[in-house]
């Protein structure tokens, strides 16, 4: 009365839980799909860049746009609020949406 333990990766494999398998591309995607609305979209190359530069179930993402980085730091935590902030920043003072005025560039 004995019994057998597959391998692990023939256990992985089975379940898609491999690398580049079906659940790491469902992962990369939907974290793609999920950061989507909080890419700032001025001509649209830094929300297709992630696409280009990635691949799909590796388990990284790359933003291959050059300016990438910049946006990341200079518009953090603005996202889709962003017009709702310049929106805000123009009717209280000019000083102020200087600083809002950051996220439209």
């Amino acid at each position: 009365m004995g019994f057998t333990i597959k391998p692990t990766e023939q256990l992985l494999r089975e379940r898609g839980l491999q690398k580049g398998g079906k659940v790491q591309k469902f992962i990369d995607s939907e974290c793609i799909r999920h950061m989507d609305k909080y890419t700032p979209f001025q001509t649209g190359f830094l929300k297709r860049s992630v696409i280009l530069g990635s691949v799909i179930g590796s388990g990284i993402l790359r933003y291959i746009a050059s300016y990438s980085r910049s946006v990341y730091y200079n518009n953090a935590g603005r996202g889709i609020f962003c017009t709702k902030i310049t929106t805000l920043y123009t009717k209280t003072s000019r000083t102020k949406f200087q600083k809002g005025s950051a996220c439209n560039r």
